[in-house]
Protein backbone atom coordinates (compact mmCIF):
# COMPACT_ATOMS: atom_id res chain seq x y z
CA UNK A 1 0.00 0.00 0.00
CA UNK A 2 1.26 3.44 -0.92
CA UNK A 3 2.47 5.32 2.13
CA UNK A 4 1.98 2.35 4.48
CA UNK A 5 4.21 2.23 7.57
CA UNK A 6 5.53 -0.64 9.65
CA UNK A 7 6.47 -0.62 13.32
CA UNK A 8 9.67 -2.59 13.90
CA UNK A 9 10.90 -3.70 17.32
CA UNK A 10 14.70 -3.91 17.68
CA UNK A 11 17.19 -4.23 20.53
CA UNK A 12 17.90 -0.53 20.05
CA UNK A 13 14.22 0.43 20.34
CA UNK A 14 11.13 0.73 18.15
CA UNK A 15 11.46 2.01 14.60
CA UNK A 16 8.93 3.24 12.09
CA UNK A 17 9.77 2.15 8.55
CA UNK A 18 8.21 2.56 5.13
CA UNK A 19 6.48 -0.72 4.29
CA UNK A 20 8.43 -0.99 1.04
CA UNK A 21 11.67 -1.20 3.06
CA UNK A 22 10.47 -4.14 5.17
CA UNK A 23 10.79 -7.70 3.85
CA UNK A 24 8.38 -10.45 4.88
CA UNK A 25 9.89 -13.55 6.46
CA UNK A 26 8.42 -17.03 6.94
CA UNK A 27 8.76 -18.10 10.55
CA UNK A 28 10.30 -21.43 9.51
CA UNK A 29 13.16 -19.54 7.87
CA UNK A 30 14.12 -17.98 11.21
CA UNK A 31 15.43 -21.36 12.40
CA UNK A 32 19.24 -21.61 12.37
CA UNK A 33 20.63 -23.72 9.53
CA UNK A 34 24.16 -24.76 8.61
CA UNK A 35 23.54 -24.29 4.85
CA UNK A 36 21.45 -21.30 3.87
CA UNK A 37 20.54 -22.76 0.48
CA UNK A 38 18.09 -24.93 2.48
CA UNK A 39 16.02 -21.85 3.29
CA UNK A 40 12.87 -21.21 1.22
CA UNK A 41 13.60 -17.48 1.31
CA UNK A 42 17.04 -16.04 0.84
CA UNK A 43 17.71 -12.33 1.10
CA UNK A 44 20.05 -10.09 3.06
CA UNK A 45 17.90 -9.91 6.19
CA UNK A 46 17.59 -13.69 6.53
CA UNK A 47 21.29 -14.24 5.81
CA UNK A 48 22.30 -11.77 8.52
CA UNK A 49 19.77 -13.18 10.99
CA UNK A 50 20.99 -16.74 10.48
CA UNK A 51 24.66 -15.81 10.81
CA UNK A 52 23.96 -13.69 13.91
CA UNK A 53 21.97 -16.43 15.66
CA UNK A 54 24.63 -19.05 14.94
CA UNK A 55 27.38 -16.74 16.18
CA UNK A 56 25.45 -16.15 19.42
CA UNK A 57 25.62 -19.93 19.91
CA UNK A 58 29.36 -20.04 19.29
CA UNK A 59 29.10 -21.25 15.68
CA UNK A 60 31.33 -19.21 13.37
CA UNK A 61 30.98 -21.19 10.12
CA UNK A 62 27.94 -21.37 7.82
CA UNK A 63 27.64 -22.77 4.29
CA UNK A 64 25.82 -21.09 1.46
CA UNK A 65 26.03 -23.70 -1.28
CA UNK A 66 29.69 -24.23 -2.28
CA UNK A 67 30.83 -21.21 -0.25
CA UNK A 68 31.60 -20.83 3.42
CA UNK A 69 30.85 -17.74 5.48
CA UNK A 70 33.19 -17.28 8.44
CA UNK A 71 32.72 -14.79 11.29
CA UNK A 72 35.90 -13.72 13.07
CA UNK A 73 35.55 -14.67 16.79
CA UNK A 74 38.81 -12.82 17.68
CA UNK A 75 39.86 -15.82 19.74
CA UNK A 76 41.10 -19.34 19.21
CA UNK A 77 38.41 -22.04 19.35
CA UNK A 78 40.13 -25.24 20.44
CA UNK A 79 37.29 -27.55 19.43
CA UNK A 80 37.66 -26.47 15.80
CA UNK A 81 41.36 -27.42 15.67
CA UNK A 82 43.49 -29.91 13.74
CA UNK A 83 42.04 -32.87 15.65
CA UNK A 84 39.05 -32.64 13.26
CA UNK A 85 41.14 -33.12 10.11
CA UNK A 86 40.83 -36.96 10.00
CA UNK A 87 37.02 -36.63 10.09
CA UNK A 88 37.00 -34.21 7.16
CA UNK A 89 39.25 -36.60 5.23
CA UNK A 90 36.89 -39.55 5.62
CA UNK A 91 33.33 -38.35 6.30
CA UNK A 92 30.70 -36.71 4.09
CA UNK A 93 29.84 -33.03 4.28
CA UNK A 94 26.37 -33.77 5.66
CA UNK A 95 27.87 -35.66 8.61
CA UNK A 96 30.06 -32.78 9.78
CA UNK A 97 29.57 -29.19 10.93
CA UNK A 98 30.58 -26.40 8.53
CA UNK A 99 34.32 -25.75 8.57
CA UNK A 100 37.14 -24.34 6.44
CA UNK A 101 38.59 -27.84 6.50
CA UNK A 102 35.78 -28.93 4.17
CA UNK A 103 36.65 -26.21 1.64
CA UNK A 104 40.30 -27.32 1.72
CA UNK A 105 39.35 -31.00 1.49
CA UNK A 106 37.09 -30.36 -1.51
CA UNK A 107 39.86 -28.49 -3.32
CA UNK A 108 42.31 -31.33 -2.57
CA UNK A 109 39.86 -34.02 -3.69
CA UNK A 110 38.92 -32.14 -6.87
CA UNK A 111 42.61 -31.77 -7.75
CA UNK A 112 43.05 -35.54 -7.43
CA UNK A 113 39.78 -36.53 -9.12
CA UNK A 114 39.81 -34.11 -12.06
CA UNK A 115 43.57 -33.56 -12.38
CA UNK A 116 43.02 -29.81 -12.55
CA UNK A 117 44.50 -27.04 -10.41
CA UNK A 118 42.14 -25.54 -7.82
CA UNK A 119 41.91 -22.19 -6.00
CA UNK A 120 40.44 -21.05 -2.71
CA UNK A 121 39.52 -17.35 -2.64
CA UNK A 122 39.36 -15.82 0.83
CA UNK A 123 37.59 -12.48 0.72
CA UNK A 124 36.20 -10.08 3.31
CA UNK A 125 36.58 -6.67 4.85
CA UNK A 126 39.57 -5.65 6.93
CA UNK A 127 39.58 -7.54 10.25
CA UNK A 128 37.28 -10.34 9.10
CA UNK A 129 39.91 -13.03 9.70
CA UNK A 130 41.23 -13.72 6.18
CA UNK A 131 44.84 -14.27 7.26
CA UNK A 132 43.80 -16.77 9.94
CA UNK A 133 41.50 -18.51 7.44
CA UNK A 134 44.43 -18.80 5.03
CA UNK A 135 46.55 -20.43 7.73
CA UNK A 136 43.75 -22.92 8.53
CA UNK A 137 43.46 -23.95 4.85
CA UNK A 138 47.26 -24.34 4.56
CA UNK A 139 47.38 -26.31 7.80
CA UNK A 140 44.80 -28.78 6.44
CA UNK A 141 46.62 -29.23 3.13
CA UNK A 142 49.99 -29.79 4.76
CA UNK A 143 48.59 -32.34 7.23
CA UNK A 144 46.11 -34.13 4.96
CA UNK A 145 48.40 -34.57 1.95
CA UNK A 146 50.70 -37.57 1.67
CA UNK A 147 54.46 -37.44 2.25
CA UNK A 148 57.02 -38.58 -0.31
CA UNK A 149 59.29 -41.24 1.23
CA UNK A 150 62.24 -39.93 -0.84
CA UNK A 151 61.81 -36.22 0.00
CA UNK A 152 64.72 -34.89 2.07
CA UNK A 153 63.13 -31.53 2.87
CA UNK A 154 59.95 -31.27 4.91
CA UNK A 155 58.16 -28.98 2.44
CA UNK A 156 54.96 -29.05 4.50
CA UNK A 157 56.77 -27.76 7.60
CA UNK A 158 58.52 -25.11 5.52
CA UNK A 159 55.21 -23.87 4.10
CA UNK A 160 53.85 -23.39 7.61
CA UNK A 161 57.12 -21.71 8.66
CA UNK A 162 56.57 -18.95 6.09
CA UNK A 163 53.70 -17.58 8.19
CA UNK A 164 55.80 -15.95 10.97
CA UNK A 165 58.08 -14.27 8.40
CA UNK A 166 55.26 -13.06 6.14
CA UNK A 167 53.33 -11.70 9.13
CA UNK A 168 56.38 -10.07 10.72
CA UNK A 169 57.38 -8.23 7.54
CA UNK A 170 53.96 -7.79 5.93
CA UNK A 171 51.43 -7.33 8.74
CA UNK A 172 50.74 -4.42 11.09
CA UNK A 173 48.24 -3.15 13.63
CA UNK A 174 45.57 -0.93 12.07
CA UNK A 175 42.58 0.80 13.63
CA UNK A 176 40.41 -2.24 12.88
CA UNK A 177 42.76 -5.18 13.14
CA UNK A 178 45.76 -5.94 15.36
CA UNK A 179 47.27 -8.26 12.72
CA UNK A 180 46.22 -6.75 9.41
CA UNK A 181 47.91 -8.02 6.23
CA UNK A 182 49.28 -4.99 4.43
CA UNK A 183 49.94 -6.93 1.24
CA UNK A 184 48.13 -9.49 -0.86
CA UNK A 185 49.41 -13.00 -1.50
CA UNK A 186 48.56 -15.96 -3.69
CA UNK A 187 50.12 -19.12 -2.31
CA UNK A 188 50.39 -22.10 -4.66
CA UNK A 189 50.78 -25.52 -3.03
CA UNK A 190 52.13 -27.81 -5.77
CA UNK A 191 51.30 -31.51 -5.98
CA UNK A 192 52.40 -34.66 -7.73
CA UNK A 193 49.38 -36.87 -7.21
CA UNK A 194 48.48 -36.72 -3.50
CA UNK A 195 51.94 -35.53 -2.44
CA UNK A 196 53.08 -31.93 -1.89
CA UNK A 197 56.16 -31.29 -4.02
CA UNK A 198 56.68 -27.57 -3.38
CA UNK A 199 55.10 -24.15 -3.10
CA UNK A 200 55.31 -20.64 -4.50
CA UNK A 201 54.18 -17.23 -3.21
CA UNK A 202 53.07 -14.31 -5.38
CA UNK A 203 52.76 -11.01 -3.50
CA UNK A 204 50.88 -7.83 -4.37
CA UNK A 205 50.48 -4.23 -3.22
CA UNK A 206 52.74 -3.98 -0.18
CA UNK A 207 51.76 -0.79 1.67
CA UNK A 208 55.03 1.16 1.40
CA UNK A 209 53.86 4.39 3.03
CA UNK A 210 53.44 2.59 6.37
CA UNK A 211 57.24 2.44 6.63
CA UNK A 212 57.50 6.20 7.11
CA UNK A 213 54.12 7.17 8.54
CA UNK A 214 51.28 5.57 10.51
CA UNK A 215 48.03 6.83 11.96
CA UNK A 216 48.07 7.73 15.66
CA UNK A 217 46.51 4.40 16.77
CA UNK A 218 48.36 2.21 14.27
CA UNK A 219 51.81 0.63 14.11
CA UNK A 220 54.55 0.11 11.60
CA UNK A 221 55.27 -3.47 10.50
CA UNK A 222 55.50 -6.01 13.32
CA UNK A 223 59.15 -6.85 12.66
CA UNK A 224 60.38 -3.48 13.97
CA UNK A 225 58.71 -3.98 17.36
CA UNK A 226 59.88 -7.59 17.50
CA UNK A 227 63.46 -6.36 17.09
CA UNK A 228 63.14 -3.91 19.96
CA UNK A 229 61.30 -6.29 22.29
CA UNK A 230 63.08 -9.53 21.41
CA UNK A 231 66.73 -8.87 20.62
CA UNK A 232 69.30 -9.47 23.33
CA UNK A 233 71.52 -6.56 24.45
CA UNK A 234 74.36 -8.13 22.47
CA UNK A 235 72.25 -8.30 19.32
CA UNK A 236 71.10 -4.70 19.74
CA UNK A 237 74.71 -3.58 20.03
CA UNK A 238 75.68 -5.62 16.97
CA UNK A 239 72.88 -4.21 14.79
CA UNK A 240 73.08 -0.72 16.37
CA UNK A 241 69.48 -0.81 17.67
CA UNK A 242 68.41 2.08 19.92
CA UNK A 243 65.17 2.75 21.81
CA UNK A 244 63.70 5.73 19.94
CA UNK A 245 62.89 5.87 16.24
CA UNK A 246 61.01 8.53 14.33
CA UNK A 247 59.44 5.92 12.03
CA UNK A 248 57.92 4.23 15.08
CA UNK A 249 56.70 7.42 16.78
CA UNK A 250 53.00 6.77 16.21
CA UNK A 251 53.39 3.03 16.40
CA UNK A 252 54.42 2.81 20.03
CA UNK A 253 50.91 1.91 21.14
CA UNK A 254 50.00 -0.85 23.56
CA UNK A 255 48.59 -3.93 21.82
CA UNK A 256 47.59 -6.42 24.55
CA UNK A 257 46.99 -9.30 22.12
CA UNK A 258 50.45 -9.06 20.55
CA UNK A 259 53.51 -10.50 22.31
CA UNK A 260 56.37 -9.01 20.29
CA UNK A 261 59.06 -10.87 22.25
CA UNK A 262 57.41 -14.27 21.69
CA UNK A 263 56.75 -13.47 18.04
CA UNK A 264 60.41 -12.50 17.60
CA UNK A 265 61.44 -15.97 18.74
CA UNK A 266 59.01 -17.53 16.23
CA UNK A 267 60.34 -15.32 13.44
CA UNK A 268 63.97 -16.24 14.21
CA UNK A 269 63.04 -19.94 14.29
CA UNK A 270 61.25 -19.61 10.95
CA UNK A 271 64.43 -18.19 9.38
CA UNK A 272 66.26 -21.31 10.60
CA UNK A 273 63.59 -23.78 9.43
CA UNK A 274 63.59 -22.16 5.98
CA UNK A 275 67.33 -22.49 5.62
CA UNK A 276 68.49 -18.87 5.72
CA UNK A 277 72.24 -18.59 6.21
CA UNK A 278 73.63 -16.67 9.19
CA UNK A 279 75.10 -14.07 6.82
CA UNK A 280 71.71 -13.54 5.15
CA UNK A 281 70.04 -13.17 8.53
CA UNK A 282 72.62 -10.57 9.56
CA UNK A 283 72.26 -8.61 6.33
CA UNK A 284 68.46 -8.50 6.66
CA UNK A 285 68.65 -7.02 10.15
CA UNK A 286 71.52 -4.65 9.36
CA UNK A 287 69.23 -3.30 6.63
CA UNK A 288 66.20 -2.99 8.92
CA UNK A 289 68.30 -1.10 11.46
CA UNK A 290 69.61 1.13 8.66
CA UNK A 291 66.06 2.00 7.59
CA UNK A 292 65.18 3.00 11.17
CA UNK A 293 68.37 5.08 11.43
CA UNK A 294 67.58 6.76 8.12
CA UNK A 295 64.25 7.87 9.58
CA UNK A 296 66.10 9.46 12.52
CA UNK A 297 67.98 11.85 10.23
CA UNK A 298 66.47 15.26 10.98
CA UNK A 299 66.69 18.24 8.66
CA UNK A 300 66.62 21.97 9.30
CA UNK A 301 66.18 24.73 6.75
CA UNK A 302 67.63 28.16 6.07
CA UNK A 303 66.93 30.21 2.92
CA UNK A 304 65.01 27.25 1.40
CA UNK A 305 68.07 25.07 1.77
CA UNK A 306 67.98 21.90 3.89
CA UNK A 307 70.83 20.82 6.16
CA UNK A 308 71.54 18.05 8.69
CA UNK A 309 72.64 19.64 12.00
CA UNK A 310 73.11 16.35 13.87
CA UNK A 311 74.85 13.82 11.64
CA UNK A 312 75.00 10.91 14.10
CA UNK A 313 72.04 9.03 12.58
CA UNK A 314 73.45 9.57 9.09
CA UNK A 315 76.77 8.13 10.28
CA UNK A 316 74.99 5.09 11.75
CA UNK A 317 73.07 4.59 8.48
CA UNK A 318 76.31 4.68 6.45
CA UNK A 319 78.02 2.24 8.84
CA UNK A 320 75.13 -0.24 8.62
CA UNK A 321 75.00 -0.01 4.83
CA UNK A 322 78.75 -0.35 4.39
CA UNK A 323 79.01 3.16 2.97
CA UNK A 324 81.18 4.88 5.59
CA UNK A 325 83.86 5.69 3.02
CA UNK A 326 81.31 7.66 0.97
CA UNK A 327 79.70 9.47 3.92
CA UNK A 328 80.07 12.91 2.33
CA UNK A 329 78.53 11.80 -0.98
CA UNK A 330 75.60 10.13 0.79
CA UNK A 331 74.99 13.35 2.73
CA UNK A 332 75.09 15.41 -0.46
CA UNK A 333 72.65 13.04 -2.19
CA UNK A 334 70.17 13.49 0.66
CA UNK A 335 70.43 17.29 0.52
CA UNK A 336 70.67 18.04 -3.20
CA UNK A 337 69.88 16.69 -6.64
CA UNK A 338 72.35 16.53 -9.48
CA UNK A 339 71.56 18.55 -12.60
CA UNK A 340 73.39 18.23 -15.91
CA UNK A 341 72.83 21.24 -18.18
CA UNK A 342 72.26 20.41 -21.84
CA UNK A 343 75.31 21.14 -24.00
CA UNK A 344 77.69 21.24 -21.04
CA UNK A 345 79.93 18.65 -19.46
CA UNK A 346 79.76 20.20 -16.00
CA UNK A 347 77.33 19.10 -13.32
CA UNK A 348 75.67 21.34 -10.76
CA UNK A 349 73.78 20.49 -7.58
CA UNK A 350 70.41 22.03 -6.74
CA UNK A 351 69.80 22.23 -2.96
CA UNK A 352 66.60 20.62 -1.65
CA UNK A 353 64.18 22.35 0.66
CA UNK A 354 63.37 20.77 4.02
CA UNK A 355 60.17 19.19 2.65
CA UNK A 356 62.01 17.90 -0.44
CA UNK A 357 64.83 16.46 1.68
CA UNK A 358 62.34 14.61 3.93
CA UNK A 359 60.54 13.29 0.85
CA UNK A 360 63.89 12.16 -0.59
CA UNK A 361 64.82 10.39 2.68
CA UNK A 362 61.43 8.69 2.96
CA UNK A 363 61.47 7.58 -0.68
CA UNK A 364 64.75 5.78 0.03
CA UNK A 365 63.33 4.13 3.16
CA UNK A 366 60.26 2.90 1.27
CA UNK A 367 62.35 1.60 -1.61
CA UNK A 368 64.72 -0.29 0.69
CA UNK A 369 61.91 -1.98 2.62
CA UNK A 370 59.89 -2.75 -0.51
CA UNK A 371 62.89 -4.37 -2.19
CA UNK A 372 63.75 -6.26 1.01
CA UNK A 373 60.22 -7.66 1.17
CA UNK A 374 60.41 -8.81 -2.45
CA UNK A 375 63.85 -10.31 -1.79
CA UNK A 376 62.42 -12.29 1.12
CA UNK A 377 59.55 -13.59 -1.05
CA UNK A 378 62.05 -14.60 -3.74
CA UNK A 379 64.21 -16.35 -1.14
CA UNK A 380 61.20 -18.17 0.30
CA UNK A 381 60.19 -19.32 -3.19
CA UNK A 382 63.69 -20.68 -3.78
CA UNK A 383 63.53 -22.65 -0.53
CA UNK A 384 59.96 -23.86 -1.15
CA UNK A 385 60.37 -24.91 -4.79
CA UNK A 386 61.21 -28.49 -3.91
CA UNK A 387 60.50 -30.77 -6.88
CA UNK A 388 57.68 -28.67 -8.29
CA UNK A 389 57.74 -27.47 -11.90
CA UNK A 390 55.82 -24.95 -14.01
CA UNK A 391 53.52 -27.81 -15.09
CA UNK A 392 52.75 -28.99 -11.53
CA UNK A 393 49.12 -29.05 -10.47
CA UNK A 394 48.48 -26.73 -7.55
CA UNK A 395 45.94 -25.56 -5.01
CA UNK A 396 46.11 -21.77 -4.81
CA UNK A 397 45.00 -19.79 -1.78
CA UNK A 398 44.31 -16.09 -2.38
CA UNK A 399 44.52 -13.82 0.67
CA UNK A 400 44.21 -10.19 -0.35
CA UNK A 401 43.48 -6.94 1.48
CA UNK A 402 39.90 -6.63 2.64
CA UNK A 403 37.74 -3.70 1.56
CA UNK A 404 38.79 -0.64 3.58
CA UNK A 405 36.81 2.39 4.71
CA UNK A 406 38.78 4.49 7.19
CA UNK A 407 38.35 7.99 8.56
CA UNK A 408 41.14 9.04 6.18
CA UNK A 409 41.31 7.15 2.87
CA UNK A 410 44.17 7.78 0.46
CA UNK A 411 45.72 6.21 -2.64
CA UNK A 412 46.45 2.98 -0.73
CA UNK A 413 42.77 2.45 0.09
CA UNK A 414 41.84 3.34 -3.49
CA UNK A 415 44.14 0.57 -4.82
CA UNK A 416 42.94 -1.93 -2.22
CA UNK A 417 39.28 -1.23 -2.90
CA UNK A 418 39.87 -1.37 -6.66
CA UNK A 419 41.37 -4.86 -6.23
CA UNK A 420 38.29 -5.88 -4.23
CA UNK A 421 35.99 -4.47 -6.93
CA UNK A 422 37.74 -6.70 -9.49
CA UNK A 423 37.52 -9.71 -7.17
CA UNK A 424 33.80 -9.06 -6.57
CA UNK A 425 33.24 -8.72 -10.32
CA UNK A 426 35.00 -12.04 -10.93
CA UNK A 427 32.75 -13.65 -8.32
CA UNK A 428 29.63 -12.19 -9.98
CA UNK A 429 30.72 -13.42 -13.39
CA UNK A 430 31.44 -16.91 -12.09
CA UNK A 431 28.55 -17.42 -9.67
CA UNK A 432 25.73 -15.55 -11.40
CA UNK A 433 26.35 -14.39 -14.93
CA UNK A 434 28.15 -17.45 -16.34
CA UNK A 435 25.90 -19.93 -14.51
CA UNK A 436 22.70 -18.27 -15.69
CA UNK A 437 23.98 -18.07 -19.26
CA UNK A 438 24.77 -21.81 -19.08
CA UNK A 439 21.22 -22.55 -17.84
CA UNK A 440 19.76 -20.60 -20.74
CA UNK A 441 22.04 -22.35 -23.24
CA UNK A 442 21.02 -25.79 -21.96
CA UNK A 443 17.32 -24.94 -21.65
CA UNK A 444 17.27 -25.54 -17.90
CA UNK A 445 14.27 -23.84 -16.23
CA UNK A 446 15.42 -21.27 -13.66
CA UNK A 447 14.38 -18.08 -11.99
CA UNK A 448 16.52 -15.06 -12.88
CA UNK A 449 18.69 -13.93 -9.95
CA UNK A 450 19.32 -10.21 -9.80
CA UNK A 451 22.68 -9.14 -8.44
CA UNK A 452 24.63 -5.95 -7.99
CA UNK A 453 26.72 -5.69 -11.18
CA UNK A 454 29.71 -3.48 -10.39
CA UNK A 455 31.10 -3.37 -13.95
CA UNK A 456 30.43 0.34 -14.35
CA UNK A 457 32.32 1.13 -11.14
CA UNK A 458 35.32 -0.76 -12.57
CA UNK A 459 34.94 1.24 -15.80
CA UNK A 460 35.15 4.43 -13.74
CA UNK A 461 38.40 3.26 -12.15
CA UNK A 462 40.25 1.58 -15.01
CA UNK A 463 38.54 0.84 -18.29
CA UNK A 464 37.98 4.02 -20.26
CA UNK A 465 40.61 6.55 -21.34
CA UNK A 466 38.84 8.96 -19.02
CA UNK A 467 39.15 6.62 -16.03
CA UNK A 468 40.69 7.59 -12.67
CA UNK A 469 43.80 5.42 -13.13
CA UNK A 470 44.51 6.81 -16.60
CA UNK A 471 44.06 10.37 -15.34
CA UNK A 472 46.51 9.72 -12.47
CA UNK A 473 49.10 8.39 -14.91
CA UNK A 474 48.64 11.30 -17.33
CA UNK A 475 48.91 13.92 -14.59
CA UNK A 476 52.10 12.34 -13.21
CA UNK A 477 53.73 12.53 -16.65
CA UNK A 478 53.25 16.30 -16.83
CA UNK A 479 55.83 18.42 -15.01
CA UNK A 480 54.41 20.74 -12.34
CA UNK A 481 51.02 19.10 -11.90
CA UNK A 482 49.68 18.97 -8.33
CA UNK A 483 47.11 17.04 -6.33
CA UNK A 484 44.72 19.91 -6.92
CA UNK A 485 45.12 19.54 -10.70
CA UNK A 486 44.55 15.81 -10.39
CA UNK A 487 41.32 16.29 -8.44
CA UNK A 488 40.07 18.84 -10.95
CA UNK A 489 40.50 16.28 -13.75
CA UNK A 490 38.84 13.49 -11.74
CA UNK A 491 35.84 15.70 -11.07
CA UNK A 492 35.33 16.11 -14.82
CA UNK A 493 34.40 12.42 -15.10
CA UNK A 494 30.69 11.73 -15.41
CA UNK A 495 29.68 8.50 -13.72
CA UNK A 496 26.86 7.48 -11.36
CA UNK A 497 29.55 5.82 -9.22
CA UNK A 498 31.50 9.06 -8.73
CA UNK A 499 30.05 11.38 -6.09
CA UNK A 500 31.52 14.87 -6.28
CA UNK A 501 30.01 15.72 -2.91
CA UNK A 502 28.27 18.79 -1.60
CA UNK A 503 29.70 22.35 -1.91
CA UNK A 504 30.12 22.36 1.87
CA UNK A 505 32.34 19.23 1.77
CA UNK A 506 36.14 19.63 2.12
CA UNK A 507 37.56 20.72 -1.26
CA UNK A 508 40.26 18.01 -1.37
CA UNK A 509 37.89 15.02 -1.41
CA UNK A 510 35.82 12.91 -3.77
CA UNK A 511 33.64 9.85 -3.25
CA UNK A 512 33.28 6.52 -5.04
CA UNK A 513 30.20 4.34 -4.64
CA UNK A 514 31.86 0.93 -4.29
CA UNK A 515 29.92 -2.33 -4.08
CA UNK A 516 30.65 -2.48 -0.34
CA UNK A 517 29.84 1.16 0.43
CA UNK A 518 30.66 4.75 -0.43
CA UNK A 519 34.25 5.76 0.38
CA UNK A 520 35.46 9.34 0.81
CA UNK A 521 38.96 9.71 -0.61
CA UNK A 522 41.37 12.53 0.29
CA UNK A 523 43.53 13.54 -2.70
CA UNK A 524 46.46 14.68 -0.53
CA UNK A 525 49.83 13.25 -1.68
CA UNK A 526 48.39 11.07 -4.47
CA UNK A 527 50.81 12.49 -7.06
CA UNK A 528 53.84 11.99 -4.82
CA UNK A 529 52.81 8.46 -3.83
CA UNK A 530 52.16 7.42 -7.41
CA UNK A 531 55.51 8.78 -8.66
CA UNK A 532 57.48 7.55 -5.61
CA UNK A 533 60.70 8.64 -7.31
CA UNK A 534 64.12 8.11 -5.76
CA UNK A 535 67.18 10.28 -6.30
CA UNK A 536 69.26 8.51 -8.96
CA UNK A 537 72.47 9.50 -7.14
CA UNK A 538 71.34 7.48 -4.12
CA UNK A 539 70.69 4.45 -6.32
CA UNK A 540 74.23 4.61 -7.74
CA UNK A 541 75.70 4.96 -4.23
CA UNK A 542 73.73 2.03 -2.81
CA UNK A 543 74.96 -0.16 -5.62
CA UNK A 544 78.33 0.06 -3.80
CA UNK A 545 76.93 -1.13 -0.45
CA UNK A 546 78.92 -3.93 1.19
CA UNK A 547 75.57 -5.50 2.12
CA UNK A 548 75.06 -7.88 -0.84
CA UNK A 549 71.29 -7.83 -0.44
CA UNK A 550 71.20 -4.03 -0.77
CA UNK A 551 73.70 -4.02 -3.66
CA UNK A 552 71.46 -6.47 -5.56
CA UNK A 553 68.53 -4.03 -5.35
CA UNK A 554 70.48 -1.43 -7.33
CA UNK A 555 72.49 -3.67 -9.64
CA UNK A 556 71.14 -1.86 -12.72
CA UNK A 557 71.72 1.66 -11.39
CA UNK A 558 73.92 3.83 -13.58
Amino acid sequence: MEGAKCFVKTDAGDLIKDAKEVLSVHEKDLVSTDDMTKLDQLHESIILHNIRERFKNGIIYTYIGPMLISVNPYREIAELGVQLIPDFRTKEKEDLPPHLFYIAQRAYQNLLNFQKSQSVVISGESGSGKTEATKIVLKFLTIASERSPTEDLDIAAMIIATNPILEAFGNAKTTRNDNSSRFGKFIKICFDGPQITGAMIDNYLLEKTRIVKQAATERNYHIFYQIIAGMTPEQKEKYKIVSDYYYLTNGLVDVPKIDDKKNWEETVNAFKVLGFKDEEFDNVFYLLSAILSLGNIKFSEENDKASIPDQSSLSTFCDLMGLSSTFGVVKQSLLARKVRIAGRTSISFVPLTLVQAETNRDALSKRLYFDLFNWLISKLNTQLKGKSTEESLFIGVLDIYGFEIFQHNSLEQFCINYANERLHNQFNDHMFKAEQEEYTKEGVPWTNIEYNDNSRCIDLIEKSRNSIINIIQEQCRVEGKTDKNLLEEIKKIRSPYLDLGHPSDPPDQFKIRHFAGTVIYSIESWMEKNKDTLNVDLEVLLKKSTNPIVASFFADAA
